[in-house]
């Protein structure tokens, strides 16, 4: 069946209607997304960012060199204990005693039990006092210096931050290792936890910071004394969605030019 050319007419307007329609919201659409900022002066710091462990200050594991057989526990597993306190009594007549006070996290072995020479007995902790340890990389472990600044957090505790200061820097089996002195953590922290840690390297004020948004492979396209073009921009370190622009690439009263997405 043919179709009537006014009929065929309505269509194709409709259609092109619809095109036009389509075409508008689209390059509206896209306009709009098109921003305009200026460059905003502000400072960032540079920091190495590990993942970190809590260690206590004092930790004990009893060990005896000879085959003994215990013939009583004065403590059980999760106990405090004070300094002095006993732990067990042996086969000997021997009473070892706690060498600080602290919790007993572990106990090996059973009243009656024989214990082989040099086998750990019972681990004894200090929870209270503890430190963090963190292992770097060598390139990582080049920049870091006794007293910078810490920054600590956990997992169950998002929205606080801990401070703290490196203490010392070792090697320690092929790693380079961190100790770092909190100066303050709640006491449900225990040691053995995790903890995110970034060591402050170094603090800049005034720099400036252009949306990291505006990067692109490297350039980034801006609008200096009426003239709009790309430039090539080396970058510093990234504060949030800022990036610091170094060596004066950008000038802070260019225009950057970006699709904000």
């Amino acid at each position: 069946m043919k179709l009537a050319p006014k009929k065929i007419l309505l269509i194709t307007a409709a259609v092109l209607f619809c095109t036009a329609v389509f075409w508008y919201f689209y390059f509206y659409n896209y306009r709009n997304k098109i921003v305009s900022v200026k460059p905003k002066t502000g400072s960032v710091v540079e920091a190495v960012y590990a993942l970190g462990t809590v260690k206590a200050d004092n930790s004990y594991t009893l060990r005896l060199m000879a085959n003994t057989v215990i013939k009583r526990k004065y403590v059980s597993e999760g106990e405090s204990v004070k300094k002095d306190s006993p732990l067990l009594l042996t086969d000997y007549g021997i009473i070892f005693s706690a060498p600080f006070s602290g919790t007993i996290t572990r106990l090996h072995f059973e009243e009656g039990e024989t214990i082989t020479p040099a086998v750990p007995v019972l681990n004894l902790m200090d929870l209270l006092k503890t430190h963090v340890i963190v292992s770097l990389d060598q390139q990582s472990a080049l920049k870091i210096k006794k007293d910078q600044n810490v920054e600590l957090s956990f997992e169950s505790f998002r929205n606080r931050k801990f401070k703290g200061k490196v203490d010392k820097i070792y090697p320690s089996s092929g790693q380079f290792l961190v100790k770092i002195r909190p100066e303050s953590l709640p006491e449900e922290i225990l040691p053995e936890m995790t903890v995110d840690a970034a060591i402050e390297i170094e603090k800049r004020e005034n720099v400036i910071l252009i949306p990291v948004a505006a990067v692109k492979r490297g350039y980034v396209e801006i609008r200096r004394k009426d003239k709009t073009e790309k430039i090539k921009i080396k970058l510093g370190t990234i504060a949030g969605r800022w990036v610091e622009i170094p060596d004066r690439q950008i000038l802070p009263d260019d225009l950057i030019i970006y699709m904000d997405k």
